[in-house]
């Protein structure tokens, strides 16, 4: 059995006939056409019904509001969340490495000793390549920074010194 059409087909099927300044009736007419008289209701479209709508009247729009549309991409906040929830790794920025560098040269710890800090957190990257791998070693310097900027305990009241 054929699918029906999606959420996303049925928002740009009825955004481009708005913009045409069709009625739903018109949409009514031109799905029973669409359809060679199965149906007239856009809810009972397949989805290569939908499709072939679709580019039809995107076909009828000025040229102008179609390169318009084609240009449009989604805003990157969208892109980056879709990329997260893909589970694609986000490569490490320049900037993103010059301040674990940074945060190095602060807690005095040379490039070799840098790659077995990143061995410790990464599981055994030595080099750390993606966002999360320099993350892991940006939060474990800072936690050293950190520590190193505390005064030391003070060891009266301990047992061993009695």
């Amino acid at each position: 059995m054929p699918k029906y059409r999606s959420l996303t087909q049925n928002r740009r099927l009825f955004g481009v006939a708005g913009r045409l300044g069709l009625t739903h009736e018109d949409l009514r007419d031109i799905a029973f056409e669409a359809t060679n008289g199965r149906t007239e209701h856009t809810s009972k479209l397949y989805a290569t019904e939908a499709d072939a709508i679709i580019r039809s009247l995107e076909s009828k729009l000025p040229e102008s509001e179609r390169r318009r549309r084609a240009r449009k991409s989604p805003p990157l906040r969208t892109v980056q969340y879709h990329r997260q929830k893909a589970g694609v790794p986000v490569i490490a920025t320049a900037t993103h490495i010059d301040f674990m560098n940074r945060l190095r040269r602060k807690r005095g710890i040379s490039e070799s000793g840098l790659e077995d800090l990143s061995a410790r957190v990464n599981g055994g990257k030595r080099k750390p390549k993606t966002a999360a791998e320099v993350n892991r070693v940006i939060e474990a310097l800072k936690a050293m920074i950190r520590r190193d900027a505390k005064p030391a305990a003070s060891t009266g009241g301990s047992k061993e010194a009695a």
